[in-house]
């Protein structure tokens, strides 16, 4: 997903983004980088590039995804347009700035990494999720790190095909020659539950782990519904005017957001009223408001 970033960027949000790219170049060098793992993308490709082609030693990693996503933001600002901003510019060098930095300097130290990375599958577990936390951090503060999403975002151009389906051509390609160049498919393996377990952590992150719940009640008895629940749960009710599509009677549609511990309260409270209510409860990814997360904390 290409994320709309801020047009001005204050310093609680340049050093959120220092802080999540710190993170993900930790996971990158730590666990995925010893095993020739990455989360597909521009950080595979640079690994493929490492190893086949004859590069001097003060060349590293970050330093080659640099190249490709400066390459990357330079096709997409001819074709696309300033799609980018200034936390884009900030989250790509600071990426690849620190991924050298911390293997130049040995953060953290070659026997801490052998002893993490000894078992291939928590190395590509753990390492996809500190990467995934660290972009989920740089997303939030309005930065990105580049890679496939400008990808993604040239294929849609030239395409036609979804944001979504150029990232995942793109991850899909950087992988199978990451197979190819290292001779294992259990890199091929590895990889995937790593761009898996990162996309993962970056929706939890941006997301919440604990969703709530929406409730849509249509019953004979909705005042007495609303206001159970506006004195009962301390919940705010809104009220739809809506028709019931096969007697054409007007209806009352209550909508009301819980948290996942309110969820049993209120289905007993509709049933002691209405046992012949229709409800509908959907998963809600974020609630912003009175009540769940204040609008400042976001």
């Amino acid at each position: 997903m290409f994320v709309a970033f801020r047009k001005k960027l204050g310093i609680k949000h340049i050093l959120g983004i220092l802080f999540g790219t710190a993170i993900a170049s930790f996971g990158m060098v730590a666990f995925l980088l010893p095993r020739n793992l990455a989360p597909g993308g521009v950080g595979g490709l640079a690994l493929v590039t490492k190893a086949v082609l004859p590069l001097p030693d003060w060349i590293g990693v970050g330093m080659i995804m640099l190249f490709y996503n400066v390459f990357l933001l330079i096709l997409s600002f001819i074709f696309i347009g300033p799609t980018f901003g200034v936390g884009t510019i900030i989250g790509t060098v600071a990426f690849s700035l620190f991924i050298d930095l911390f293997n130049k300097f040995g953060f953290p130290p070659q026997d801490v990494v052998k002893q993490l990375t000894q078992d291939p599958l928590l190395a590509a577990i753990y390492g996809g999720a500190l990467v995934g936390v660290g972009l989920g951090i740089v997303f939030k503060y309005g930065g990105s790190t580049g890679g496939t999403d400008i990808i993604g975002m040239l294929v849609k151009h030239f395409t036609g095909l979804p944001v979504g389906q150029g990232m995942l051509m793109a991850d899909g390609t950087v992988v199978t020659l990451m197979g190819i160049v290292f001779k294992s498919w259990q890199v091929v393996l590895l990889a995937i539950i790593s761009i898996y377990i990162t996309a993962l952590a970056v929706d939890i992150l941006q997301e919440g782990l604990v969703k709530n719940r929406k409730f849509l009640i249509i019953t004979e008895k909705p005042d007495e519904i609303k206001n159970a629940i506006l004195n009962n749960l301390g919940r705010g009710v809104t009220v739809f005017k809506a028709e019931g599509g096969y007697t054409g009677q007007p209806k009352d549609v209550l909508m009301v957001v819980v948290s996942r511990k309110e969820v049993e309260d209120l289905r007993e409270l509709i049933a002691s009223i209405d046992k012949k209510a229709f409800y509908i409860v959907e998963d809600v990814a974020m609630t912003i408001g009175e009540g769940f997360i204040p609008h400042d904390a976001m």
